[in-house]
């Protein structure tokens, strides 16, 4: 299936399963994990900054990640069991950890650390997800690069204290 593209809901290849988004999050996962060793050593929130920004820039190229999870997450299933535990999980802890850390210096927004997890991942994914809607809605491409840029901006300054241009 075309990049960008949708199977309906419920439709799976390969016997049952629908490789994409596994493959597509397990490449997050591997960037992620090489991204955050390159950053040891870097403060949390500038750490969260960078990260984010990272996360909308491969969203807005991975749109089939947000959809496949929405699909996956749905329901606990020994997949999605495997998925948590293999690659969700170790990313979520490590970025709720820095939003924690990131409040305790007042840097981040107040709220629950998951809370605000998942309002990045959702805030960051959803243009891209549902670009056809954006685009009917808003007569623009999500995916442009100047709107991607904006979007970054947006986001941090929606989730951080003190919006900080320098990631």
């Amino acid at each position: 299936m075309p990049r960008g593209r949708s199977a309906p809901l419920g439709r799976r290849r390969f016997g049952g399963v629908d490789p994409t988004g596994t493959i597509v999050l397990r490449i997050l996962t591997n960037q992620f994990q090489a991204r955050i060793r390159g950053l040891e050593g870097v403060d949390p929130p500038t750490r969260l900054r960078l990260l984010l920004r990272d996360f909308v820039l491969f969203a807005a190229t991975h749109p089939e990640l947000h959809r496949f999870m929405l699909r996956e997450g749905a329901v606990a299933t020994p997949r999605l069991r495997w998925l948590v535990q293999t690659h969700v999980g170790p990313l979520f802890r490590y970025f709720r950890s820095l939003i924690a850390e990131g409040q305790e210096q007042e840097l981040v927004r107040t709220g629950r650390p998951e809370h605000l997890y998942y309002a990045m991942i959702g805030a960051a994914s959803m243009p891209y997800a549902v670009a056809a809607e954006f685009r009917l809605l808003t007569g623009r491409n999500p995916e442009a690069k100047t709107l991607v840029e904006q979007h970054v901006e947006t986001l941090l300054a929606l989730f951080f204290e003190k919006p900080d241009r320098s990631p």
